[in-house]
């Protein structure tokens, strides 16, 4: 018989954030943290079963309508798990996803490509080095 695997909750979630980023503040449900040379932001709802793994990108008034067209292309075929998103005036990169269902791998890679995606930003609009070829370009 296959174990269960145990769910993810804030508390194993703050186990593995203080192992993978320097945190600047935190609590429970909330944690600003440093990865490399970004500042991250990670938001649970443990009632609503969501994380989001966050890091802005630059103001939105700077962006061309030919920016949207590039940033929608990046999440369809190079953006993977991380996307570009628009929030309170910023473009931002952005991770989404059910927190029970969330393995350590996976919430550790899911910083590294919200890191790199923002990082790649007005380059080669990619995550990781594994980019889907959708042909629009």
């Amino acid at each position: 018989m296959i174990a269960p695997l145990r769910k993810m909750d804030n508390r194993r979630l703050n186990d593995l954030i203080v192992e993978t980023a320097e945190v600047i503040e935190g609590q429970l449900g909330f944690w600003h943290v440093r990865y490399g040379q970004r500042e991250i932001w990670i938001i649970t709802d443990e009632t609503h079963d969501r994380v989001r793994v966050m890091t802005p990108i630059m103001e939105e008034e700077n962006l061309t309508s030919e920016d949207y067209r590039i940033l929608l292309l990046a999440n369809f075929d190079r953006a993977l798990d991380a996307k570009y998103a628009i929030s309170q005036g910023a473009l931002w990169s952005v991770f989404v996803h059910p927190l029970e269902d969330l393995s350590g791998n996976l919430f550790v890679n899911a910083i590294h490509q919200v890191h790199t995606l923002a990082d790649n930003y007005g380059t080669t609009y990619t995550s990781t080095d594994l980019a889907f070829e959708s042909g629009d370009e």
